[in-house]
């Protein structure tokens, strides 16, 4: 498991302008809770924690120094975003045990080139943009990757094409489709132009034979 160690400090003072002055300093308010343990509350450091999760994903198992005395492995459970400037406001840490196993929700990235698709004048169209996983809490990856090299129309990724990793599982069925291949619009106009014109030319020639045969009549009638 990659070490993901962030400092947290106890010893805070609670309340809104005291979390103001914390903010102000760049530290985060932050409580530790779960596994049995009572709660404690910390201060985290700001840019710090950003660069830890930004690093190791939002999945990430973090530990916690907690005043240089004690480590804790923990997962962060919720963190409140400022709707304006965009800075973290409050962090809730859960602590977890290595062995234990965790459901959680992880995106699919898209990996690759679809060429085949592209001559076929097709888009790529992901049906599912992340996956939910139960897995141990030590090794939650931070993404799936899906490769769409093999993309086309008629040949979907499906579930069972994905690595989960080890000890991974989800209750999805491996059938499911993940990505699939579509026509463009802009492909989809180019065959309605295509069909609309051969009904024109069919009409044309239609309209022909039937002067033609208008002509022949009125000749036979004036032989007449």
């Amino acid at each position: 498991m990659e070490q993901n160690t962030l400092a947290a400090e106890t010893g805070r003072e609670h309340g809104s302008g005291s979390s103001r002055r914390l903010r102000n300093q760049n530290l985060v308010p932050a409580v530790v809770y779960g596994a049995g343990v009572d709660p404690v509350t910390v201060t985290v450091d700001r840019i710090e924690f950003r660069r830890v999760l930004n690093a190791a994903g939002a999945n990430a198992v973090i530990t916690l120094d907690i005043d240089g005395k004690t480590e804790q492995l923990t997962f962060v459970r919720d963190l409140q975003i400022h709707p304006i400037k965009d800075r973290v406001q409050h962090i809730d840490f859960l602590r977890v045990d290595a062995k234990q196993r965790i459901t959680t929700e992880v995106p699919i990235l898209l990996v690759g080139e679809a060429a085949e698709l592209g001559r076929e004048g097709g888009i790529v169209e992901q049906l599912m943009a992340s996956i939910v996983l139960d897995c141990p809490v030590i090794a939650i990856p931070r993404a799936i990757e899906a490769d769409i090299t093999e993309l086309s129309l008629s040949n979907p990724v499906r579930l069972s094409e994905l690595s989960l990793g080890d000890d991974v599982t989800t209750d999805l069925e491996p059938e499911t489709l993940v990505v699939t291949g579509a026509l463009s619009r802009a492909t989809l106009s180019d065959e309605e132009e295509g069909i609309v014109s051969e009904d024109g030319v069919e009409g044309e020639e239609g309209d022909g034979e039937e002067g033609g045969e208008g002509e022949s009549d009125g000749a036979d009638s004036s032989e007449g």
